[in-house]
């Protein structure tokens, strides 16, 4: 689906693969649970799928599987394997979207 934003920018993919993080950041806010999780990596620096999960309460694997491999595929988080675990850390852009969310809460 391709929705004109401006006359320059009529690429919703460019959009969401991170090359305009104000855009993605401004779209994320009706995704909570996106937020949260981007919030609470960027807090712990790096955290695995089973921290994610306790801290999150109350929300089902199946989701949070979900919106992980969505943020993963928007080039904002990367995941990080090490033997069995899987953690997940912010990406450059994920990084640049951090302080728009918070500046949003303001």
């Amino acid at each position: 689906m391709v929705r004109k934003i401006s006359k320059y920018y009529s690429d919703v993919a460019n959009i969401n693969s991170g090359s305009y993080p104000v855009f993605y950041a401004i779209g994320l806010t009706g995704h909570r649970l996106k937020i949260s999780v981007l919030l609470l990596i960027d807090e712990l620096n790096q955290i695995d799928f089973d921290g994610l999960l306790s801290r999150l309460g109350g929300v089902s694997k199946i989701v949070l599987i979900k919106m992980l491999r969505d943020l993963e595929s928007d080039r904002v988080i990367t995941k990080i394997t090490s033997g069995s675990k899987v953690g997940y850390s912010l990406t450059l852009t994920g990084k640049q979207i951090i302080p728009i969310i918070n500046s949003m809460n303001d």
